[in-house]
């Protein structure tokens, strides 16, 4: 079945014509219809990764080593491509939705949770220096690793810049 455009009467009939033609093709071409079984597919695994992500926030709640917060982030991020519904549970909860929405917002931190992981960082490490013994270069590599990590966590934004766009915080 071919779609057909409606007539636009202030273009040139073949003009028009080979320009709708040109543009069916390249949608045809690069932006495939996908399959109801591949769909049906793609939006349960997201979902149960999601359900996974919360499962793990969870247990990070009450593990102290285990971070909560990330696996909100991908939980939320899963359920946005398979469930909607999931996904305003966790931005509307009132413990979880705040640091999920200033991360999806503004890409932020706040001081508190950066201080947290730093600290948590550097304990790690020295529990794996004392622990492990390792050999230098492994050292290094570990060392370089959180140091990456750590400066990504010290770099990113405490909250927005203007306070009085922070919609995120409960705090009014």
């Amino acid at each position: 079945m071919r779609f057909v455009f409606p007539p636009a009467p202030h273009l040139d009939k073949h003009l028009y014509r080979s320009a709708v033609s040109f543009a069916w093709f390249i949608f045809q071409r690069y932006i495939r219809k996908m399959p109801m079984s591949e769909a049906i597919l793609r939006r349960t695994t997201f979902k149960l990764l999601g359900i996974g992500c919360v499962g793990l926030g969870i247990a990070g709640a009450f593990l102290p080593l285990l971070p909560s917060t990330i696996f909100f982030i991908l939980a939320a991020a899963s359920f946005a491509r398979s469930s909607p519904a999931l996904e305003a549970r966790i931005l509307k909860h009132p413990v979880v939705g705040p640091p999920v929405l200033a991360w999806r917002k503004y890409g932020a931190i706040p001081l508190k949770a950066k201080v947290f992981a730093l600290v948590g960082m550097a304990i790690g490490y020295a529990v794996f220096l004392l622990v492990t013994q390792p050999v230098l270069w492994l050292a290094v590599v570990v060392a370089l690793a959180i140091i990456a990590s750590a400066v990504y966590v010290a770099t990113r934004p405490s909250g927005p810049k203007d306070p009085s766009l922070d919609e995120c915080s409960n705090e009014s």
